[in-house]
């Protein structure tokens, strides 16, 4: 009788000690594999693609480059943001739970002005971004460019030229010349402004607004 009660306490003693060796739980932590598109100026809606994110949108902290983002949607698999307007290229993160994954770079693009300018000189010319663009010469340092417009990619400039004192109306459309005989080719361009299909400009000589369909 003794015996079996031995083998009993030591039957009881193996199972405690098998429970305290069980394998613990497995804690998913969030991944964050891929981003479209990798690049783009601010305000562009990128979908980041991974695993375990939060399934509220306010569970998941996105940063672009520690810059905080706008999140849109979320999923466990997916989330939808805005890249920051104040964000600069740099790796995106996603933070749940505490827990922080780094993805793919994001890259910022920049979307580009070009700056016109013109001025009267001994020349009819105007600049864009710094870089002068010459048309056509004048005379006795008279002449030159007056006005400007522009439509996308077309450039407009209205000048007067001087040969022999003859002065002659005209504008540019992409450094083409074209001459104005109404109602006198011997008035200067003052003012461009395009509207439409119409190029509206003004002449000093006569100062009236004349219009005509570009070319």
């Amino acid at each position: 009788m003794k015996f079996i009660s031995w083998v009993f306490v030591v039957i009881i003693g193996l199972q405690a000690g098998c429970s305290k060796n069980a394998t613990p739980a497995i804690v998913n932590n969030v991944s964050n594999i891929s981003i479209s598109p990798s690049s783009g100026p601010a305000g562009t809606t990128v979908i980041i693609r991974g695993a375990n994110f939060g399934a509220s949108v306010s569970d998941n902290l996105v940063k672009f480059n520690n810059d905080s983002a706008a999140v849109l949607f979320a999923s466990d698999d997916s989330l939808v943001v805005i890249a920051p307007s104040n964000g600069t290229t740099g790796h995106v993160t996603v933070t749940v739970d505490g827990i922080t994954a780094t993805g793919p770079v994001y890259s910022y693009i920049i979307d580009s002005i070009d700056i016109y300018a013109v001025a009267p000189a001994s020349g009819v010319e105007y600049w864009k971004n710094g870089e002068e663009i010459f048309l056509e010469p004048t005379q006795i340092n008279s002449g030159g460019a007056y006005g400007l417009a522009v439509s996308d990619t077309d450039v407009y400039i209205g000048s007067y030229t001087n040969y022999n004192q003859t002065f002659t109306a005209a504008y540019w459309k992409n450094r083409q010349k074209i001459i104005l005989s109404s109602p006198d080719s011997e008035g200067e361009v003052r003012a461009l402004v395009l509207s439409g299909g119409d190029l509206m400009w003004e002449e000093a000589k006569i100062p009236i607004l004349f219009i005509g369909k570009t070319v």
